[in-house]
């Protein structure tokens, strides 16, 4: 059985980008700024994010149907 790893659509998350953070507060989003390299792998584009770059923690749901699958986690 074979499968493919790809990074999320950057579409749901444009939104985002650019935010004051009292705005992103509002909707459990936190702004942080990468300190030690290799720790904040971006969910887009599959890499590790770099020292002091803004990046976003969030809440995600991989998978919304009503099923035992359904998942929610932190990106």
């Amino acid at each position: 059985m074979d499968y493919v790893v790809s990074g999320l659509s950057a579409e749901p998350f444009r939104p985002l980008f650019g935010r004051p953070d009292h705005e992103l507060a509002r909707e459990s989003v936190l702004r942080l700024t990468v300190g030690e390299a290799g720790r904040f792998p971006c969910r887009i584009t599959l890499e590790d994010a770099e020292p002091g770059e803004s990046v976003l923690l969030l809440n995600h749901e991989s998978h919304g149907a009503p099923t035992p699958y359904r998942s929610s986690y932190a990106i």
